[in-house]
């Protein structure tokens, strides 16, 4: 498979990171990757404002914001909506883990190679409900 993998490729990212240098590295991290677009969040306010008007295949969120707020809710409601999700954090692992349980979790700092394998984890493990599986069933 080439450099931008194509199970990325073309693929929108919501990125909530508070911290803009990492967040900078890290889009640079998925545009190798492919991800035709990344919008970038650093509070929970934008990143919601971000989902209301833009249409995204995966999220990636920093669990702890410095404003003191978590993401975890946001990755629940994204989840239930069909979006993949990816938590991620420097601070107490096994903790952050626990904290998001049923999504999986990378823990920071992030290397290209483990970016993109708990990306493409992500992809596999976040539930999503397909909506044309409902249609003619009078349930969408």
């Amino acid at each position: 498979m080439s450099e931008k993998e194509d199970q990325f490729s073309g693929k929108c990212v919501l990125l909530v990171e508070d911290d803009i240098s990492l967040a900078e590295r890290l889009e640079t991290l998925l545009a190798t990757l492919g991800y035709r677009e990344v919008y970038f969040a650093d509070s929970l306010t934008d990143a919601q404002d971000i989902v209301q008007s833009e249409s995204i295949d995966i999220a990636l969120l920093d669990v702890n914001l410095a404003d003191g707020l978590q993401t975890v809710s946001l990755g629940r409601d994204l989840a239930q909506q069909g979006v993949r999700v990816l938590f991620m954090s420097g601070f107490n692992a096994e903790e952050m883990a626990r904290a998001t349980q049923g999504f999986e979790f990378v823990e920071k700092p992030l290397s290209l190679p483990r970016l993109k394998a708990a990306l493409m984890r992500a992809f596999v493990r976040t539930p999503v409900v397909d909506p044309s599986e409902f249609e003619g069933r009078g349930i969408a």
